[in-house]
This record gives C-alpha cells, structure tokens and sequence, in this order.
C-alpha cells in the first residue's frame, strides 16, 4: 500500500493511529507519509 503524497491531511487524524495498528508502524511515521514528508511502502 502506497500513501501518497496527497493523501488528505483530515484523513491522518482518524486515520493514522488505525493505520499504524494494521501495518505495525508509529502513528508518527503515518503522519509523515501522510503530509508527503517520506515515502514508504508499507
């Protein structure tokens, strides 16, 4: 699963914490993706 660049800031919120549960990374490292900080397949 890619997260792009795009990817919408008001998703990170509800988002980033499921995300990081499902995928076994930081609710931080979500965040970064998500504001096209880092790329990273996850």
């Amino acid at each position: 699963m890619l997260i792009r660049k795009n990817y919408k800031a008001r998703d990170t919120a509800f988002g980033s914490t499921i995300l990081a549960r499902e995928f076994g990374v930081s609710p931080k490292t979500v965040e970064d993706i998500a504001k096209g900080i880092t790329w990273k397949y996850i």
